[in-house]
């Protein structure tokens, strides 16, 4: 797995840090990953993912700190503009997260909903960042107003032991 900055979004070194702590054991872990490259852009280069589709709504990509395109290999970073206050390690908890997605997809093992994201935060924990996840999720959840996300993200706290 290689994540690739073509617009030099990662100027805190959030994704680098990442990549250096967790690309070895996600590649060994998840072999279907090891030769993916993942691109990461922000909500100002979300064009080039949805390439004008109309359908598209471009606020899916601002609803959490960390989104991805599993179709394209790509993460959303929002997190400077969603105004939650994460840690280092609750953010690359979060980037396992939708690495997770990637996977799912790529393995055909997505099944969208609830479960997928669960299954994505079960990616994330399995690499080791079930603690900083729960604790992400925690201050999204606090932080969320949707109540439909509120209570999903609440089940999924619940299933982090």
């Amino acid at each position: 797995m290689k994540i690739i900055d073509i617009y030099n979004i990662d100027q805190s070194h959030v994704f680098d840090e990442f990549e250096m702590s967790f690309a070895n054991t996600i590649d060994c872990k998840y072999t279907i990953l090891s030769n993916i490259d993942i691109s990461i852009i922000d909500i100002n280069h979300i064009d080039d993912i949805i390439k004008g589709n109309p359908l598209i709504d471009k606020s899916y990509y601002e609803d959490t700190p960390y989104s991805c395109d599993s179709d394209v290999h790509c993460i959303v970073d929002y997190c400077d503009n969603y105004g939650l206050p994460l840690t280092l390690a609750e953010k690359h908890s979060l980037i396992a997260h939708e690495i997770g997605h990637i996977y799912l997809k790529l393995s055909k093992t997505n099944q969208g909903g609830l479960v997928e994201e669960l299954d994505a935060d079960s990616f994330a924990c399995s690499i080791g960042l079930q603690t900083e996840l729960k604790s992400a999720l925690i201050k999204l959840e606090s932080f969320e107003q949707n109540s439909k996300l509120k209570d999903e993200i609440k089940v999924r706290i619940s299933k982090l032991l």
